[in-house]
């Protein structure tokens, strides 16, 4: 509820700073003010969605990294315990000779 009636205000202020800088009665026309205040509470809805669903995606993404990383160190640990070196192939053998 908060953030609605600050993004409202925040709204209703762009019509009256732009009267103002232009020198003209703050109040000339109310409706833009009714519509700027609806449109900065859409605005504001907007911005607030996209926060969360950012937040949601920075933990799934997080949480698939710290999975990944799981993996990786699972695979060094298996690859430290298998000898360093594999057994020579045996050399191919020619036959007809």
């Amino acid at each position: 509820m908060s953030s609605a009636l600050f993004w409202g205000s925040v709204g209703v202020l762009v019509p009256l700073m732009s009267n103002s800088l232009r020198k003209l009665p703050l109040m000339r026309r109310p409706w833009e003010h009714v519509l700027a205040f609806g449109g900065g509470i859409v605005f504001g809805n907007g911005v607030n969605s996209a926060t969360v669903y950012m937040e949601d995606n920075l933990e799934r993404v997080r949480s698939a990294r710290a999975a990944a990383e799981a993996t990786m160190a699972m695979r060094r640990a298996v690859a430290a315990e298998e000898p360093a070196t594999a057994p020579p192939a045996p050399a191919p053998t020619v036959s007809g000779e």
